[in-house]
């Protein structure tokens, strides 16, 4: 069965009118589980790496993501289910965990955004938070770091009014697949968490500079 068969007809060709260049898709495994570590530009990125992974894999991408303030509509039909989002609440973090967690036991796909949401940014971007690495070691699967690329804004209202006449504004680059063998089974301490968090912050990086 195809996944997502109108939207690819539809929203991912729109996409990808935005986007420049794609470096490293043959980085993406064919199917998961795995874990999409991605840089976070805007809050149309999640759409932008759909539009040229899921062709690859036929598979959800089921994204981390922020969603209660579009309502309760919005959260229960078009996130949930339709698009496959796990609900990230502030103030229930380890639900949206367990949930990640069980999706990539069933060999699924996860998506997240190391450095947290958009308005929680830290000025030291390279950070990032500790979910992607306890993820990782809890699952054992492979952890793609994705970069995202552009030097104008990708907000949905800047897109709308200003670059669907000026398109191609962003790059994709998407690095080797990331596991981390060697610390598995070692006690999963706040020292081994920000070890394996600044692993994959700097393979994010590095191939955000390509």
């Amino acid at each position: 069965m195809i996944v997502y068969p109108i939207t690819r007809v539809t929203l991912f060709p729109l996409c990808r009118l935005l986007i420049r260049s794609v470096r490293g898709l043959e980085n993406i495994p064919k199917r998961g589980p795995f874990i999409l570590a991605c840089h976070h530009l805007g809050p149309l990125d999640a759409l932008f790496i759909a539009a040229v992974v899921v062709p690859r894999i036929n598979q959800k991408i089921h994204f981390i993501a922020s969603i209660a303030p579009w309502g309760p509509l919005w959260k229960e039909i078009v996130a949930k289910r339709w698009s496959g989002c796990i609900p990230f609440d502030k103030n229930n973090r380890q639900t949206c965990l367990d949930t990640a967690r069980q999706y990539l036991s069933e060999g699924r796909v996860v998506g997240i955004f190391p450095v947290g949401l958009l308005d929680e940014r830290e000025s030291n971007s390279s950070k990032g938070k500790s979910g992607t690495a306890r993820l990782a070691l809890w699952s054992k699967v492979p952890v793609v770091p994705v970069g995202l690329i552009s030097h104008e804004s990708v907000t949905l209202g800047a897109i709308i009014i200003k670059h669907l006449t000026r398109p191609r504004i962003i790059r994709i680059s998407i690095g080797e697949p990331m596991t981390f063998s060697d610390v598995y089974d070692k006690p999963i301490t706040y020292e081994l968490l920000r070890n394996v968090t600044s692993r994959i912050m700097q393979s994010i990086d590095l191939i955000n500079k390509y």
